[in-house]
């Protein structure tokens, strides 16, 4: 359960936490999504304010960080036309008049996300590797590094055959 779950199962509005706790109430909100880290101390406020065990709250503050992790994942960082994939493709869906029909049908909203992509992901990745000035220095590292552990790996192999 994570900690905005444990807030509201107490009906505990966020802002009566926040004053409690004596922050901010979007102080209070960015440590809810895991914008920001808990503290030891303010994992032991919250457990009090929660009527929970401090084990309770660190739990769910991980489940935060973990939501953290998933929203920083490799699709997020992928930019159609200068902008990031979740707003050009809201553009995409705004052109073509189909905005409602997709937040009403998962279906069409993935059937047009996969499209979306098809016809655009090329393009992001060419932009990439034309724009990004450390993509060959970075790739260049990382072969290296592979043939330096494969040519370990052969030394090693042949010592042990003698």
């Amino acid at each position: 359960m994570k900690l905005s779950d444990l807030r509201k199962q107490k009906n505990i509005r966020m802002k009566d936490i926040a004053l409690q706790l004596g922050i901010s109430q979007g102080h209070y909100s960015h440590l809810e999504r895991g914008k920001r880290n808990l503290s030891d101390d303010l994992i032991k406020k919250i457990a009090e304010a929660l009527g929970e065990s401090t084990d309770v709250v660190a739990t769910a503050a991980k489940l935060n960080a973990q939501d953290k992790i998933k929203l920083k994942s490799w699709m997020s960082n992928i930019r159609i036309n200068g902008l990031p994939l979740t707003r050009a493709f809201a553009y995409h869906l705004e052109s073509k008049g189909i905005v409602a029909n997709a937040l009403r049908d998962d279906s069409i909203l993935r059937l047009e996300l996969k499209n979306f992509i098809e016809q655009n992901i090329s393009y992001a990745v060419i932009a990439e590797m034309t724009e990004n000035k450390d993509l060959i220095p970075n790739l260049k590292m990382h072969l290296e590094k592979k043939e330096v552990m494969k040519e370990k790996t052969d030394h090693e192999q042949l010592e042990s055959t003698k």
